[in-house]
């Protein structure tokens, strides 16, 4: 009989501190949520102009985007949608279209004169070495002093343009 009555303390008490628990959650909630009710009121001494300039401040971007929305609807429905708003955004298209073409048609004329200059500098560099290997056939003895005189100069040439960048060891 006594392991009965124990057991029925022990319910008791288990059901005890769950009531006791439910009271302190529901103090704990109703506490807070008088806190976030006093919080989102404004205070008795702040202005009205004061609160929306705290509320524009506080949703700045998602105003700015509805404020951009609004004008750009009412720009669109004013006359039915042929405004100056509408035709300066279709010439300043055509103007970017017009800039691009005009780009475009510049750049192949400059590519052409450049491409053209390349091959003019081919040519010349092939007529020169023809006519350099010309030579060399007609005067083998000539182009070999021409050679030797040309390697004796570079010989004598390179190591001072070597030694000028470096500095002086006095």
């Amino acid at each position: 009989m006594a392991e009965k009555t124990k057991t029925n303390k022990t319910k008791t008490s288990t059901a005890k501190t769950k009531r006791k628990t439910k009271r302190q959650t529901a103090k704990a909630a109703s506490a807070q949520t008088a806190q976030s009710v006093r919080s989102a009121e404004p205070t008795a001494h702040a202005s009205p102009v004061a609160a929306s300039a705290e509320f524009v401040k506080d949703n700045a971007v998602p105003l700015t985007l509805v404020a951009t929305g609004v004008g750009l609807l009412a720009a669109k429905t004013v006359n039915g949608g042929d405004n100056a708003v509408m035709n300066a955004a279709g010439r300043g298209r055509e103007g970017v279209t017009s800039a691009a073409a005009q780009v475009t048609k510049h750049g192949r004329v400059i590519g052409g004169k450049a491409r053209d200059g390349v091959q003019r500098v081919g040519q010349g560099a092939r007529r020169s070495v023809a006519g350099t290997q010309r030579i060399v056939a007609t005067h083998p003895v000539a182009s070999g002093i021409a050679a030797a005189a040309l390697g004796a100069g570079l010989a004598f040439a390179l190591p001072k343009l070597l030694n000028r960048n470096t500095p002086d060891k006095s």
